[in-house]
C-alpha cells in the first residue's frame, strides 16, 4: 500500500477501547471506521471478521504508526481472550503478533484465544508458544476457546453452553479440538480457512476413532509436553516496586486495573496497605507478589460485582424461563438478608452443595420466619425429617426432597448434579464413602509426576462440595503430604522463600551473628541447627504413606483412563458385590450399563458403552502392567 495515511501516534503508545461494562460489547466494523487503510487491506486480501463484536479494541502499533488491531472479550472477569488480530501484510514478520502475546501473557491473570485460525496457530508453533505432536495435532501452552454456539461433536447433537477450552488444535480439519474417551468436541470450519484452504475433508467414523485413539495412547506424552509448554511462556514477574509502588498513591500497575473497573479506587488502596504490611513483615516475597495480589483482586469479586449482576439479571425479562423461577423466588425471599444472599449466591456459583446445604439449614434453624418462608416455597413430598444442628428436627412434610441425595435442599434447588451413568440410582455416600478418594489419588499422582500441588489440585476436576480446600487437609491430616522444612530441603527453601532480612532476624533471634552474604546466613543458620518447625514449604512432596495409596489404588487410575463418563461409586459397589478378575468385572460392568442402554434408545449412552468395551478389551490388562 502506497501512500498510506496512517493514523501516528508521536508517544508510539497504542491507544485500547474498552467496553462500559461487562455486560456490553462493542462493533468491531464501526471502530475501524477510523482505520481506512485497515478496512481496504482487509478487503484486499478477503479477511473475514469472525467476531463482530468484542469487549476491548486495541490498536498494534510500529514505529508510531497503527498497523493493526485485536480485540478480546472478557471471561470470569480476569481472563483476556483474543478473538481478531489483523496486522497489515507489509509488516508482518516484525514480531508485532509475538510482542501482542507476550505483553498479554504478561499483563493478564489469565490468557486464551478464542478459535484460531490455522494460521495463527502455526505462527504460535514458530515463536515455541505451540509443538506439533505428528504431521496435523499440535499441542499448545495458551488455551484455546471454543464459541459456544460454533461447537460440534461426533457423538452428541448439542452442545450446553459451558466455557469449553483446550490446548490441542488440528490442522488437518482447522479446528481446536477436544477429546474425551470416544468423543471428540470441534467447530465449524472458519470463514478465513476455508478461504485459503478449502473445503474441510468428510469428517469420518474412521477420522474421530483414530484421534480418540491417539489421544488415549498418549495421554501421558501430551500431559507431559503441554505443561513444559505452560511452564516455557514468558511469565513476567512484576514485583513488589511494580505492584506497590514507592509513592502515597496507587502504582500505574494498580491504577490501570482500577481504570479497568475491575476493582475500586478505595478496594485498590486497602489491598496496597495489606500488601505492604505482609511484604514488611516477611509474610510475602518480591517473587511471589504477583501471585498474592492476583488472589487479593479475584477473592474480591464475588461478594460484590458478580451477586449485584445476578440480582439484577433476575429482574431482567431473561429471567423469565420457568426453570430460573423457583431461584428468582427464593432470593426475592432473602432479598433482606444481603449477606445471606451473597453467601448462598456464592456457593450455587461455585457448585458447592454442601455450603449451600449448611446455609440453608442453619438460617432455617435461627430464623423462624425464614423457615416458613422457605417450606411455602417449595410443593408436598415426602413426610420425613431434617435433623437441624441444634439436635431439633425440621417437619419434612411440605419439602419436596430426594432424601437419598447427600444433598436434598441443594438437588431441589437446581437438580441432581451427577450426570454419569449408573446402574443404581442411588446415593452410596453413606456405605460407599470413597468419592473422596479418586480425588486423593488424581492429586497423590499429579504431584509425583509434576511436584507441584497447585497443578495437582487444578488437575484433579474436583466438584461441588469435595472442595480442594477440604482435600488438601485431609492430605495432611492423613500424613500422605508434607510441607516441612528440614536441612534437607532448607537450603532450597531459604533461597526461594526467604529474604536476607528474614534470615538475619532468625540469626538475631538466635544470638548468632548476622553478617554476610544471603549463602552465607543460610549455612550459618544450618551449622548451628536452629529449629525449623516453624516453616511451611510452598513445595509439597509425598510421604511414604502418600507412595502407598497410590500403590494400593492404581486402579483408580484405570477408571480414570477408561471408565471416567461412568459414576465412580456405582462401579466401586459394582466391585465390591461381584467376584471374578478385574478386567473380567470391569467387562461385564459395561455389558449390564449397555443392556440399560439398549433398553433406553439412547444412542449416545450406547456410544459410549461400546467404546469403552472396546478399549479395555484392546487395552485394558497392557495399561495394568504399568
Amino acid at each position: 500500500m502506497s501512500n498510506v495515511n496512517y493514523v501516528i501516534h508521536e508517544d508510539g503508545m497504542p491507544v485500547m477501547i474498552s467496553a462500559e461494562s461487562d455486560f456490553d460489547s462493542m462493533d468491531t466494523e464501526e471502530i475501524l471506521k477510523d482505520y481506512p487503510y485497515i478496512i481496504e487491506s482487509m478487503n484486499n486480501e478477503e479477511y473475514y471478521l469472525e467476531n463482530e463484536m468484542c469487549f476491548v479494541f486495541e490498536e498494534l502499533v510500529y514505529e508510531n504508526k497503527v498497523v493493526g488491531f485485536a480485540t478480546f472479550e472478557l471471561h470470569d472477569q480476569l481472563t483476556l481472550v483474543l478473538t481478531e488480530c489483523y496486522v497489515l501484510p507489509e509488516f508482518r514478520g516484525k514480531q508485532i503478533f509475538f510482542n501482542e502475546i507476550c505483553k498479554m501473557i504478561f499483563s493478564a491473570p489469565q490468557f486464551g484465544i478464542l478459535q484460531p485460525t490455522r494460521n495463527l496457530v502455526e505462527l504460535l508453533i514458530d515463536y515455541s508458544f505451540a509443538k506439533k505432536v505428528n504431521d496435523d495435532i499440535v499441542v499448545s501452552g495458551i488455551d484455546f476457546y471454543f464459541d459456544e454456539w460454533d461447537v460440534k461433536s461426533n457423538m452428541r447433537n448439542e452442545i450446553s453452553n459451558e466455557t469449553l477450552l483446550s490446548n490441542f488444535y488440528d490442522l488437518g480439519i482447522c479446528s481446536t479440538i477436544l477429546v474425551d474417551s470416544g468423543e471428540v468436541i470441534y467447530h465449524n470450519l472458519l470463514e478465513n480457512d476455508l478461504r485459503k484452504y478449502g473445503e474441510r475433508k468428510e469428517l469420518t467414523e474412521e477420522y474421530f476413532k483414530g484421534t480418540a485413539e491417539l489421544f488415549f495412547k498418549n495421554q501421558n506424552e501430551f500431559e507431559k509436553l503441554l505443561h513444559e509448554l505452560k511452564e516455557e511462556l514468558p511469565r513476567e514477574k512484576w514485583g513488589y516496586e511494580v505492584i506497590v509502588g514507592d509513592g502515597e498513591g496507587l502504582s500505574d500497575f494498580m491504577q490501570e486495573i482500577v481504570d479497568n473497573e475491575i476493582i475500586s479506587q478505595n478496594r485498590a488502596l486497602e489491598i496496597k496497605q495489606q500488601l505492604i504490611k505482609e511484604y514488611e513483615a516477611g509474610e510475602i516475597s518480591d517473587e511471589d507478589i504477583d501471585e498474592r495480589v492476583t488472589k487479593l483482586i479475584l477473592g474480591e469479586m464475588p461478594d460484590s460485582m458478580l451477586f449485584e449482576e445476578f440480582q439484577e439479571f433476575l429482574d431482567s425479562p431473561e429471567a423469565e424461563d420457568e426453570d430460573i423461577q423457583i431461584m428468582k423466588e427464593f432470593f426475592d425471599m432473602i432479598s433482606d438478608n444481603k449477606e445471606l444472599g451473597a453467601s448462598i449466591f456464592n456457593a450455587v456459583l461455585s457448585d458447592d452443595e454442601n455450603e449451600f446445604e449448611n446455609l440453608i439449614v442453619n438460617a432455617m434453624n435461627d430464623d423462624e420466619e425464614f423457615s416458613n418462608k422457605f417450606l411455602e416455597l417449595v410443593d408436598d413430598h415426602d413426610e420425613n425429617e431434617l435433623q437441624l444442628p441444634d439436635g431439633e428436627y425440621l417437619d419434612m412434610s411440605s419439602l419436596g426432597l430426594n432424601l437419598d441425595s447427600p444433598y436434598p435442599i441443594a438437588e431441589m434447588m437446581w437438580g441432581p448434579n451427577d450426570d454419569k451413568y449408573k446402574l443404581d440410582d442411588t446415593y452410596y455416600g453413606k456405605d460407599y464413602p470413597i468419592s473422596h478418594d479418586i480425588y486423593v489419588f488424581r492429586i497423590l499422582k499429579s504431584l509425583k509426576k509434576h511436584n507441584s500441588l497447585k497443578i495437582a489440585k487444578a488437575m484433579a476436576g474436583m466438584k461441588g462440595a469435595m472442595t480442594s480446600q477440604s482435600v488438601e487437609s485431609q492430605l495432611f491430616m492423613q500424613d500422605l503430604i508434607n510441607d516441612e522444612v528440614n536441612y534437607d530441603n532448607w537450603d532450597e527453601f531459604a533461597h526461594d522463600s526467604l529474604t536476607i532480612k528474614d534470615l538475619k532476624n532468625i540469626l538475631r533471634e538466635n544470638n548468632l551473628k548476622i553478617s554476610g552474604k544471603k549463602q552465607e546466613l543460610i549455612d550459618r543458620i544450618a551449622e548451628n541447627r536452629i529449629p525449623l518447625d516453624v516453616f511451611r514449604s510452598e513445595k509439597v512432596t509425598l510421604t511414604p504413606n502418600g507412595e502407598e495409596f497410590i500403590k494400593q489404588n492404581q486402579w483408580i487410575d484405570f477408571y480414570d483412563t477408561f471408565l471416567n463418563k461412568f459414576d465412580f461409586n456405582d462401579f466401586s459397589k459394582y466391585l465390591d458385590n461381584n467376584d471374578g478378575e478385574f478386567i473380567e468385572l470391569s467387562l461385564k460392568y459395561i455389558k449390564q450399563h449397555l443392556k440399560l442402554a439398549q433398553k433406553e434408545n439412547d444412542s449416545i449412552y450406547i456410544a459410549d458403552c461400546v467404546i469403552v468395551q472396546e478399549m479395555i478389551s484392546k487395552s485394558g490388562k497392557e495399561f495394568l502392567k504399568y
